[in-house]
């Protein structure tokens, strides 16, 4: 399964999603607010610091990133 595909599934159990499309990848949102995106390379969801430290520690499958947030 793809990741495409996995983030599909997950999504599809949240109220308001939408997708679409985003610089040949697929971008998920909530109303009109961004919060994961999905395409060949993998995932990218967005986390606040303290829930993404919890999930990486939890699940070594998931590595975390370092993003500046913009206001």
């Amino acid at each position: 399964m793809s990741a495409l595909e996995k983030m599909r599934k997950l999504v599809a159990k949240l109220d308001g999603v939408s997708e679409r499309p985003h610089h040949g990848d697929v971008m998920f949102y909530v109303g009109r607010k961004p919060f994961a995106s999905a395409g060949p390379k993998g995932m990218v969801i967005g986390l606040e610091p303290e829930h993404a430290a919890m999930l990486v520690e939890r699940d070594r499958g998931f590595d975390r990133t370092r993003a500046t947030r913009v206001p």
